[in-house]
């Protein structure tokens, strides 16, 4: 797997600059619905770079490599400190 580059920026906030929107289910707009997908588009663009996913068919299978791999750096660790 490839090593991803730390980004120093902060990702874009879930909302306004008020806050998370305020919209009840169900009564958003096609142009709410259509913000909605950009960002959650977004956010999968960048979980793909920082995981170095190829497709986005792999966000879940490279996450589950990483969140493995650093249970078992975890449990190396331990051992070496006994």
């Amino acid at each position: 797997m490839e090593q991803a580059t730390p980004q120093t920026t902060q990702p874009p906030s879930s909302g306004s600059a008020s806050g998370p929107s305020t919209t009840a289910p169900g009564t958003e707009t096609a142009a709410d619905l259509q913000t909605r997908c950009e960002a959650m588009a977004e956010r999968e663009r960048r979980v793909m770079e920082l995981l170095g996913a190829k497709s986005p068919e792999r966000i879940e299978h490279d996450l589950r490599n990483v969140i493995n791999e650093l249970t078992l750096l975890r449990k190396l660790f331990e051992r070496q400190g006994d």
